[in-house]
């Protein structure tokens, strides 16, 4: 009698122990956060306006491949829309002489992740599509971003949202010191 309970008890209590364990694989990822310092200005003109679209298909910032139809996502804490909308604030400011304005488009924003049993490959892509508008000139060019790296061990979030960022920190910067998006009224 004594031996059965403790057989009942030991098997409850592996599954409970198994369960617990299944729940804390399957929980749902983190959000990423991409933190990104304003853009410096080293052009003299400002814009007036900047305006961000996301024309993804999708919300989500990183996709982990686990086998040919199965993929783990994940998206971002912040929309990116509006990551990028804070890191160009410095470059806004409103002026009576002047009516420039970016139309920012996101047309790529990923990091695609591998992963075998002793090592993780990231793939960074981003695509912005940036249109200048002053009065009846017009000018619009693409800004892309692509990086790889590969380590021992597994991606954290930390990894991904670091090396994400940079990434974006440099388009954004090439954007911004971009002398050709700062179209003049007399040019």
């Amino acid at each position: 009698m004594i031996g059965s309970v403790k057989a009942r008890l030991s098997s409850t209590l592996l599954i409970a122990l198994t369960s617990v364990l299944l729940s804390a694989c399957a929980s749902a990822p983190q959000p990423l956060i991409i933190n990104l310092n304003p853009v410096t200005n080293k052009l003299s003109q400002s814009v007036q306006q900047i305006t961000v679209n996301d024309q993804r298909s999708h919300s989500y910032l990183y996709r982990q491949l686990k086998s040919e139809d199965k993929a783990r996502f994940t998206a971002p804490s912040v929309p990116l829309r509006a990551t990028i909308e804070g890191a160009l604030q410095t470059l806004v400011k409103p002026t009576t002489n002047g009516n420039l304005q970016w139309i920012i488009t996101i047309e790529e924003a990923v990091v695609e992740g591998t992963s075998s049993a002793l090592k993780y490959q990231l793939k960074h892509e981003i695509e912005l599509r940036v249109t200048a508008i002053n009065n009846n000139r017009r000018y619009s060019n693409v800004y892309r971003g692509r990086a790889e790296s590969s380590a021992i061990g597994r991606a954290d979030e930390a990894v991904i949202e670091r090396e994400f960022a940079a990434l974006l920190a440099r388009v954004l910067t090439d954007i911004s010191n971009d002398p050709e998006l700062r179209i003049r009224d007399n040019e």
